[in-house]
């Protein structure tokens, strides 16, 4: 595959504060991903909001109906923390009327530029790109009419291009929901096709890791069959050990 890296939007500054951004894909060639970079204006006095949070989703959707790939903006910095093995690009300060970035990637194949796992556009009538924002505004989070999106895919659009693929990954929610009580939650996957990788998280105002979540298990024909079991703080590890995830952020924080 020979994949070029083009602009889908260029640095585009978007009117309303709250919205939903819609970009069509080209009809043709194969996509490996893309990268989204969004960036938002701080407040007159502070930016105590993170690019993140002002991200309500991140999809792409094949003939209107067929979900590609959905994410939420908090489990996909998250989710592409874990992808690229480090803190996604970006700029966090919490500085006054400093601009806040955060490129967040969409890929479709187990890295960008994977030869063999990438989007077949002609398979599909139409992919659409949307992005759902909706950032805080005021003089502590962020400036009114300060959201850029930036887009750039990475295609390859040359005859025959595509037409190889051994297939894609599809990364869409699964389950989201606010624990009530303790116990086990058990979350039936659906078994259509196989998976590649699963991404469990917890967050909660000054709670540390491992206490919301203590353990995490795969399970397949009523605990015939254990793929996976660990606790929290193990599987932390092995990700960070093992896996290589750099688990260190950098930022400006104005406390």
């Amino acid at each position: 595959m020979a994949f070029e890296r083009r602009f889908l939007l260029d640095q585009e500054t978007q009117t309303p504060d709250t919205a939903t951004r819609r970009v069509a894909l080209p009809r043709h060639g194969a996509l490996s991903g893309l990268e989204v970079r969004v960036s938002i204006t701080n407040g007159a006095t502070a930016g105590e909001e993170r690019v993140f949070d002002a991200i309500d989703r991140i999809e792409v959707w094949a003939d209107g109906s067929n979900q590609l790939f959905g994410l939420d903006g908090n489990e996909l910095y998250r989710w592409c923390h874990h992808f690229i093995k480090q803190e996604p690009a970006h700029i966090w300060t919490e500085a006054a009327s400093a601009v806040q970035r955060l490129t967040f990637i969409v890929p479709f194949g187990r890295w960008l530029g994977d030869p063999n796992f990438y989007l077949p556009l002609d398979a599909f009538r139409d992919v659409e790109l949307r992005i759902q924002y909706s950032p805080t505004i005021s003089a502590t989070t962020f400036a009114t009419g300060t959201v850029e999106l930036h887009v750039v895919m990475l295609i390859d659009d040359s005859d025959g291009a595509g037409l190889a693929t051994q297939g894609f990954l599809r990364t869409t929610q699964i389950s989201a929901f606010t624990s009530l009580a303790a116990g086990d939650t058990i979350i039936e996957l659906a078994r259509s096709y196989p998976y590649f990788d699963l991404h469990v998280f917890a967050r909660e105002l000054a709670i540390d890791d491992g206490v919301d979540i203590t353990r995490a298990r795969v399970s397949v024909n009523d605990l015939a069959r254990v793929p996976f079991d660990g606790r929290w703080d193990d599987v932390q590890a092995l990700n960070e050990v093992v896996m290589g995830v750099d688990g260190t952020h950098d930022g400006i924080l104005l406390r």
